[in-house]
């Protein structure tokens, strides 16, 4: 089986094309590697899955693929994007050009080729919901343009599976973390403070700390979930992915803290208008069509994650 990774070079990304590697797929890779955050840390992800034999990589963007470029493929999983809430308010034309537009182009040439078509969404589709745990079934009122682009796409990725019968299934993926991750997300940012001694930052808002709460899903489950959704016969759906807890960002800074031995170094930052105070999945759809389960609890999670760390870093 042929199959299509967009974001290859991305956190997301490229967990899932080592694990389809190892169960034996041919992976093609697809990533621009922008500059969004550390470019190398995505050329080290590349060049770690370049060892197979089975994985070719094509360095471009989503725009510039063809029909040519789709003939062999069997599955695409869609994972290319810009994230981050914070980003995209200063940036809502760039966001909505490359997670929208992108998203719609690959859908075109989706059409008559692609046996499932896996896109990632988020849990900023929800924004400041009031129903926690949070069901799929819940209004979907995002409060960032990432989230209102993320929304777009799916509603774009509906229109295709009813329209032209692609089979999509949309995963509203809620706070990972995990071995390769991004350095601006929150888990592996405050674990570089204390290892590195570089800043991570407590957000404000009337001059008191916000202490955010999110549902906090490790990176390997994330991929079992798209693993188990491939292999399935569910061809439509839209789920969510999460642990279904939650935990206050103060408390997991405890944890890394009292893991790694060291003190994070903070910043005060003004919070953003478009970061919702909490974040918890409502698992139950997930669970009873794919037969998933979080697997990862928060403190292995975070010890695998360190451990990682200090040896892509060459720590002792």
């Amino acid at each position: 089986m042929t199959v299509l990774v967009t974001g290859s070079a991305g956190f997301v990304g490229f967990n899932l094309c080592e694990r389809l590697l190892k169960e034996g797929h041919d992976v093609i890779g697809i990533d621009n590697l922008n500059d969004y955050y550390d470019v190398s840390l995505k050329q080290a992800r590349t060049a770690a899955l370049q060892e197979n034999r089975h994985f070719t990589f094509r360095q471009m963007d989503i725009s510039d693929i063809t029909k040519a470029d789709m003939m062999d493929v069997d599955i695409i999983f869609h994972l290319a994007a810009y994230a981050g809430v914070r980003d995209s308010v200063e940036k809502p034309l760039l966001y909505h050009d490359v997670n929208v537009n992108f998203t719609l182009k690959l859908l075109e040439l989706s059409i008559a080729h692609a046996e499932k078509f896996l896109f990632a969404s988020t849990s900023a589709v929800y924004g400041t919901t009031s129903e926690f745990p949070t069901s799929e079934e819940a209004q979907l009122n995002p409060v960032s343009p990432y989230g209102a682009s993320k929304l777009a796409a799916e509603k774009y990725c509906e229109t295709y599976a009813n329209c032209y019968g692609i089979p999509v299934i949309n995963f509203r993926y809620y706070t990972m973390y995990g071995q390769w991750g991004r350095p601006d997300m929150l888990i592996l940012r405050d674990i570089m403070s204390c290892l590195d001694g570089t800043d991570t930052v407590v957000y404000m808002r009337d001059g008191a700390v916000v202490d955010t709460v999110r549902d906090f899903l490790h990176i390997d489950d994330a991929v079992d979930a798209n693993i188990i959704a491939m292999n399935s016969n569910i061809k439509k759906g839209c789920f969510n992915v999460g642990s279904g807890k939650s935990v206050p960002i103060s408390f997991v800074r405890n944890l890394i803290a009292s893991i790694t031995c060291k003190k994070q170094h903070f910043v005060e930052e003004e919070a953003s208008p478009g970061d919702p105070p909490k974040t918890c999945a409502d698992i139950a759809k997930v669970r009873k069509a794919l037969q998933w389960e979080p697997a990862v609890g928060l403190e292995d999670g975070i010890r695998k994650t360190v451990a990682w760390y200090k040896q892509y870093k060459g720590y002792k």
